[in-house]
């Protein structure tokens, strides 16, 4: 009669642990999927902000390319002028060399 109640308590202990264990593996599942659905979330973002990194670098690389037109305008402006300015510069000291060999 002991023998019985000893096996009958140990299968009752080893029901409980094989339920204890398949809840832990429900919750297991239930956190796996949890991370699953947070990693498919983080690279859908990731992708979202690479997308939106490269958006910005395109618009910043037209901003960089339109200012450096600009520049180079604004410099062949400049070599422009300076260019007169030497031209009358060498004019005026053509003519005042001319007038004192003439006098």
């Amino acid at each position: 009669m002991r023998q019985t109640r000893t096996d009958d308590r140990m299968d009752d202990l080893a029901g409980r642990v094989d339920a204890g264990f398949a809840q832990v593996d429900k919750q297991f599942e239930q956190i796996r999927a949890e991370f699953e659905r947070q990693r498919a979330e983080t690279n859908r973002q990731f992708e979202e902000h690479q997308r939106q990194f490269e958006e910005h670098r395109a618009e910043m690389a037209r901003m960089f390319e339109y200012q450096r037109s600009e520049f180079a305008a604004a410099i062949a402006t400049v070599n422009k002028r300076i260019d007169l300015i030497w031209i009358v510069l060498l004019t005026g000291a053509c003519g005042i060399i001319a007038a004192l060999l003439a006098s």
